[in-house]
C-alpha cells in the first residue's frame, strides 16, 4: 500500500519554493531582451490558477484560444505572459509591469521550461514510465512496493494520485488524471525529490504523450504492458493509438525498456526503441528474456500465484497473494525492471510482499457468503482478463456486474457485452459513469453485443445491481463488480455523486462500513 509522506521534515520540503529569471527559463527557446527580463516565482498553464509573480504559459485549448485567458492571468498578478506566436517578438504591456513574449510551438517547449524551473528533478532520480492499455496502475504500484526501502524511497504518479510508499494508498494526493499536465508533472517530481525519493514510477497515458505532458522528463526506463481497444474516440485507429504510446520509447534519456512480448504490438515498441538502449522482454506465453518455466493458480484459495521464473540473472520462485494470470504478467514486468536495474537482492521476499492495489481485483469474502471481487476493468481486454482471473477461484457460477462510461469510445460497448456473454454465467448490466450521455443510450449499445438478450438483467441503479447480484449468488458463487474499482463517485449529467463499489459490497455482505459517503452531489 502507498501513502503520501508525513512528518515535519517532509512538510517543509513540500513548502519549498522555486524562482528564476525569465531569461534563464527561456534560454534557447526565446530571446529575452535585458529590458524585459523579470523575476518568476511560479508557472501556470491555467489562467484560473495563476498567482502573483507567475509566468502564464498561454496555449490554446480544445475549446478556447490562448488570448481569451491572458487578461484574467494579468488580473491575478502574472508578471509575464508567454504565448504561442512568432518567436522573438516581445513587449511590455501599457502598465509597464507585465512582459509579453511569443514562442513558436510553445506547447512543445513547456516541458523544458518546467524542468528548468523545478531544477530538473527527474535528473536526480530514477524515473520509470509505464504505458499500456491495462496494467499501468498495478505495475507502477507493484514497482514502488518492490523498490521501496527505508534508505531508498520510491514514489508513484498516476491514476490513484502521487506520493511515496508506505501506509494506506488512500492518502495519495489526487491529481485527477492518469498523467497530469506537464507543469504539474514536473512539480510533483520536484516534491517527491525534495521528500527524498530515489525511484519514481509514473503512469504514462497515450493522451499524455500526444499532448506533451511528459516532455522534459528524463526517463531512465520505459515499460509496455499491452495494447487493446481503448480511446479510439480520441486516437481514431489502433495504429494511431500505438504510435502515441510508442513515443515513450523514443526518449533520448532511456537506458532500458521492458516490453511484454505476449502482446501483438511488442515488435512495434521494440522497433521504436533507439539503438544503444537495453531491451528486456517478458511474457507468460512467450520465450522471452524474463519468462515462466511453470506456474500454478491455486484453485483452493483466493490468494495464491506460484511460479518459477527464468531471467538472464538466474531463476526465481515467486509466491504471490495476487490472483489471475494477468497479474502474473504484471509481476513479470516488475521482475524485468529489477533485472534491468540489477536490483535482485531479496527479490523473492520483495515480490511476495506485493499486495493488490486499491480497486484492482480486491476481494471481499466472509464465511458462507459468495466471494465478491471489485475491479477497475473498463476495457474489453481488462474485462476478459478479470473474468478469466476469478474463474479458478470459483466453485460455482461467475456473476458479473458491469457497465460502460459515457462520452467515451462507444465501439467497445458491444465488444464487452460479447466477452461477458461468452465468459460469465450470469450478467447484470448497470450504469458506470454516464457523464453527459443518457444511460439508456449506453445500455442500448451494450445490449447490441448480446445474442441472448433475455438472459441479461438490466438495472441502472448501480447499488441495486450489486445488491441483486449478491442476493442471487450462493456461497459457491463469485460476484465480479467491474468498471469503477478505486473510483469513489458516479458522474451523472455533469455532476459527481459519492459512490464506492467496495463500500456497497461490504454493506450488502453485512460488514461494517466505517465511512459511508453521501449520495448528494460532490462536484
Amino acid at each position: 500500500m502507498l501513502a503520501m509522506y508525513q512528518g515535519n521534515e517532509v512538510n517543509m520540503a513540500l513548502r519549498k519554493t522555486y524562482s528564476s529569471s525569465l531569461a534563464l527559463l527561456l534560454k534557447g527557446v526565446c530571446k529575452v531582451p535585458s529590458a524585459l527580463d523579470t523575476h518568476v516565482s511560479g508557472l501556470a498553464i491555467d489562467s484560473r490558477e495563476v498567482k502573483k509573480g507567475d509566468i502564464f504559459l498561454a496555449i490554446s485549448g480544445n475549446h478556447s484560444t490562448s488570448t481569451e485567458h491572458i487578461k484574467e492571468a494579468i488580473a491575478k498578478g502574472a508578471n509575464a505572459i508567454v504565448a504561442e506566436g512568432s518567436t522573438n517578438k516581445g513587449k511590455v504591456f501599457e502598465d509597464g509591469l507585465v512582459v509579453e513574449l511569443f514562442v513558436d510551438n510553445l506547447k512543445e517547449q513547456i516541458g523544458l521550461i518546467a524542468d528548468r524551473f523545478f531544477r530538473s528533478p527527474s535528473s536526480e532520480m530514477s524515473v520509470i514510465g509505464v504505458t499500456g492499455t491495462n496494467g499501468k496502475t498495478s505495475v507502477t504500484h507493484y514497482l514502488a512496493s518492490y523498490f521501496s526501502r527505508a534508505s531508498d524511497l520510491a514514489g508513484v504518479i498516476g491514476t490513484l494520485g502521487y506520493g511515496l510508499v508506505g501506509g494506506d494508498n488512500d492518502q495519495l494526493k489526487e491529481t485527477g488524471f492518469t498523467t497530469p499536465n506537464v507543469v504539474e508533472v514536473h512539480r510533483y517530481l520536484a516534491e517527491l525529490r525534495d521528500a527524498g525519493a530515489k525511484n519514481i514510477f509514473m503512469e504514462v497515458s497515450s493522451h499524455g504523450l500526444s499532448q506533451h505532458r511528459v516532455d522534459g522528463v528524463k526517463f531512465e526506463g520505459a515499460v509496455f504492458t499491452n495494447l487493446t481497444h481503448e480511446h479510439l474516440d480520441y486516437h481514431g485507429t489502433m495504429e494511431e493509438y500505438a504510435a502515441s504510446k510508442a513515443k515513450l520509447f523514443s526518449k533520448e534519456s532511456l537506458k532500458f525498456v521492458v516490453i511484454n512480448e505476449d502482446d501483438n504490438y511488442a515488435r512495434q515498441f521494440i522497433a521504436a526503441t533507439p539503438s544503444g538502449v537495453n531491451i528486456f522482454t517478458y511474457g507468460v506465453q512467450s520465450k522471452s528474456d524474463i519468462s515462466v518455466l511453470n506456474y500454478q493458480l491455486n484453485t483452493d484459495s483466493v490468494s495464491t500465484i506460484t511460479a518459477e521464473i527464468t531471467t538472464p540473472a538466474g531463476e526465481f520462485n515467486i509466491h504471490s497473494s495476487l490472483i489471475g494470470l494477468f497479474n502474473l504478467s504484471n509481476l513479470l514486468a516488475v521482475m524485468s525492471v529489477a533485472v534491468a536495474k540489477q536490483e535482485l537482492r531479496s527479490c523473492e521476499q520483495r515480490m511476495q510482499a506485493i499486495t493488490p492495489v486499491n480497486g484492482r481485483m480486491q476481494i471481499v469474502h466472509i464465511k458462507d457468503k459468495p466471494i465478491v471481487v471489485v475491479d477497475f476493468a473498463h476495457t474489453p481486454d481488462a474485462l476478459e482478463n478479470a473474468i478469466d482471473a476469478v474463474k479458478p477461484h470459483c466453485k460455482g457460477k461467475v456473476i458479473l456486474v458491469f457497465g460502460c462510461g459515457g462520452d467515451r469510445d462507444i465501439g467497445k460497448r458491444k465488444v464487452m457485452a460479447q466477452i461477458a456473454e461468452r465468459l460469465a454465467d450470469s450478467i447484470i448490466v448497470t450504469d458506470d459513469n454516464p457523464r453527459s450521455e443518457q444511460p439508456d443510450v449506453i445500455t442500448e449499445h451494450i445490449f447490441e453485443g448480446f445474442k441472448n438478450k433475455e438472459a441479461v438483467k438490466l438495472e441502472h441503479d448501480r447499488q441495486a445491481a450489486i445488491q441483486l447480484a449478491v442476493s442471487q449468488a450462493s456461497a459457491q458463487d463469485l460476484v465480479l463488480i467491474a468498471g469503477k474499482g478505486h473510483e469513489t463517485w458516479q458522474e451523472i449529467k455533469d455532476k459527481k455523486y459519492y459512490f464506492n463499489d467496495l463500500e456497497v459490497v461490504r454493506k450488502v455482505l453485512g460488514l461494517d462500513v466505517s465511512q459511508e459517503g453521501s449520495r448528494e452531489a460532490i462536484a
